[in-house]
């Protein structure tokens, strides 16, 4: 039935599962790639010239003159009151809920556009219970979205999408046929897409891997379509390949053109993964649509997208979050470099819980490295100049650390800075970032007194820094032995600093603990 679309739009109809497919082959690799270059770079040091502690700035190696004060943090309640009286004073719940009414608002507008256009499909079948049907049908997607967005853990995404999918099973028997037709033509792609790129190994790079995929992938199509419908050209593959580079090419521009609206903050992360999803399901669906009806009006769906990110953006500016009473509380993220899975979960939480109250701070690190690759490192690896990201010099630190964000973005959240660093440089830039934030997070499980780099951090606040709020989390008696034999603590319920017992296998901090690190205050 392809063919009785016209032969210039046939390219899409080729052109874009080849893009999907590919992105979903190419991720993992660019990811796996990405993990390399940063690691070789981070081993890297500098010519004499380079990063060093400037003036007045003192040796953190021998301990500090007088014991340091803390307190030792037990299990915080496990009781539904305190875990919801802790997200109170931190502002997580409206952020959360007025984030979630967003992307529902846009999502909605998605839905209705598609019960249109099944109802366009199935006019012959319309009447009071079967406009409903197409409706709810058309939410799944929505629905499963919102799910997702609540969890982070593969197996709870999983069990989210299959419990939205099971909506139109639950329908009148007369009108499940019909509703359960469409979820497997038109939904079950889209939703098995949403779960596979929102894995650590796609979710990073997937929607601008997407761009770049979908731009050379039509390139190469198109190219071939028009060599051979119309030059009446045998085609051969290296004019495919070249059309393929070609339309990566133009797809690297496009990527630079979303690097530049991400970094003056017209768009959020989370925005840019929701938005490519929207895009894909709903170029997706129009072409399925446009080939079972052999109508190639069906394209027009893809015109729902900005109305649906205008109503996702007046939901927003409808329901502004309530004026905190204290300046934004930046975070900084410490850690042992080690479990790569475990620092993916702290760090997920955090994101959750604290960027409602305000940025992070952390200095990369190959462990979060699939968490936080951002428009500008991957253009810059694509461009072969991801070393321009890392932190080479004095000057190039103090030019960053100028240029940090400070603003909510659009959904409520403020953003995540992370620094890449040298040999050279890490230190002068933890130092740094500790004296532009309110309160630290220093995940130590793994932690031994050899661990030089922990052992400065620590010192390091220790010495310049006793008063400022740090929460730090052991999950061993040896740790904590290690700790007293390094700081001297003395147990206090006077102190700012904090250690808290984890077992090996918490997966986020408990909000009564992140709420005493923010002070109890509301964002």
């Amino acid at each position: 039935m392809s063919a009785s679309l016209p032969s210039g739009l046939q390219w899409l109809l080729v052109a874009t599962p080849l893009a999907v497919v590919l992105t979903l082959v190419v991720s993992p690799i660019a990811l796996w790639w990405y993990r390399r270059r940063v690691a070789h770079w981070m081993s890297q040091g500098l010519p004499d010239d380079g990063a060093r502690p400037g003036p007045g700035h003192r040796s953190d190696d021998t301990p500090p003159g007088a014991p340091l004060r803390w307190m030792r943090l037990g299990a915080p309640p496990a009781a539904a009151t305190a875990r919801s009286g802790s997200a109170a004073r931190l502002g997580v719940l409206p952020a959360r809920l007025r984030l979630l009414a967003g992307h529902a608002a846009s999502g909605f507008v998605c839905a209705l556009a598609l019960t249109l256009a099944f109802s366009g499909m199935v006019a012959h079948l319309l009447s009071a219970w079967v406009v409903p049907t197409l409706l709810l049908t058309a939410l799944v997607p929505t629905v499963a979205l919102l799910l997702v967005l609540q969890v982070t853990a593969f197996w709870q995404r999983a069990l989210g999408i299959a419990a939205a999918s099971a909506l139109p099973w639950l329908l009148p028997e007369n009108l499940r046929g019909l509703a359960i037709d469409l979820y497997q033509l038109f939904v079950l792609a889209p939703l098995a897409l949403l779960l596979i790129v929102g894995m650590r190994f796609w979710r990073g790079v997937a929607p601008m891997v997407l761009l770049l995929a979908l731009a050379a992938c039509a390139m190469a199509v198109a190219v071939a379509l028009v060599s051979s419908r119309w030059l009446g050209v045998q085609v051969s593959w290296d004019w495919r390949l070249a059309g393929l580079i070609a339309g990566g090419l133009i797809g690297f521009q496009a990527l630079q053109a979303v690097q530049r609206a991400f970094d003056a903050g017209r768009f959020s992360d989370l925005e840019l993964f929701t938005d490519t999803w929207w895009l894909t399901l709903l170029l997706a669906q129009a072409l399925a649509l446009a080939v079972a009806s052999s109508q190639a009006a069906y394209l027009l769906l893809l015109a729902a997208y900005p109305p649906a990110v205008m109503a996702r953006r007046l939901v927003w500016r409808l329901w502004p979050l309530a004026q905190p009473d204290a300046p934004p509380r930046a975070l900084l993220l410490l850690r042992v470099f080690s479990d790569a899975s475990r620092v993916e979960a702290l760090f997920d939480g955090l994101e959750q819980h604290w960027r409602p109250i305000g940025p992070i701070h952390m200095i990369a690190g190959k462990d979060l490295a699939l968490r936080n690759v951002g428009p500008s490192d991957f253009v810059a690896f694509v461009a072969g100049r991801l070393r321009s990201q890392f932190v080479g010099s004095l000057q190039e630190l103090d030019a960053r650390l100028q240029n940090l964000p400070s603003q909510r973005d659009a959904d409520g959240r403020f953003r995540v800075s992370h620094f890449w660093c040298e040999n050279s440089t890490w230190q002068p830039t933890m130092r740094a970032l500790a004296a532009r934030s309110h309160a630290v997070v220093m995940d130590l499980r793994g932690f031994t007194a050899d661990r030089q780099g922990c052992r400065y951090e620590l010192l390091h606040l220790s010495r310049h820094m006793p008063d400022l709020p740090v929460l730090l989390l052991v999950d061993s008696p040896q740790v904590y032995t290690a700790l007293q034999g390094l700081l001297g603590g003395i147990d206090s319920h006077q102190a700012a600093w904090m250690v808290a017992d984890v077992s090996s296998e918490q997966s986020t901090l408990p909000l009564p603990w992140l709420a005493r690190l923010a002070g109890d205050r509301p964002a």
